[in-house]
């Protein structure tokens, strides 16, 4: 298998770096890239295609809610996978209601990672609409 190809989102720069760092080096997926913000996030979700959008549950710039209904909807959109502080049973339904694939809480980042991916990417995509490429402005 090929390695996986993550994009990570998160308002908290001190766990971008963290993740980061881990994701190259502990994990051995393949990072192609980092950052804080929602509109971002959508950009590179679009020019890089990652295989999935590792992304906390809150960006200063937009609603998480929205970042990945944009991300879904794109042409071979990747898949979502929430990053929460909390982990428990209400909290699973969480991704389904706003679209995205899975969720990650932050607590077992290390250990839950590559099974949670692997889930997320051997089941069908969760889909939030019609697929689009935005046009270049």
């Amino acid at each position: 298998m090929s390695r996986i190809r993550v994009l990570l989102a998160d308002k908290n720069v001190d766990f971008l770096r963290g993740a980061s760092d881990w994701l190259v080096n502990g994990a051995k997926v393949d990072l192609v890239g980092a950052t804080r913000s929602g509109v971002e996030t959508i950009d590179l979700a679009e020019r890089l295609a990652p295989d999935v959008v590792l992304m906390g549950e809150s960006v200063p710039d937009m609603k998480t809610s929205e970042v990945v209904r944009c991300v879904k909807s794109l042409r071979g959109a990747p898949r979502v996978v929430l990053l929460s502080f909390l982990d428990g049973g209400a909290t699973r339904q969480i991704p389904a209601a706003i679209g995205a694939d899975g969720i990650l809480p932050k607590a077992r980042f290390i250990e839950a990672l590559l099974p949670v991916l692997r889930a997320v990417l051997d089941r069908p995509p969760i889909l939030t609409g019609v697929e689009f490429t935005r046009s270049e402005s």
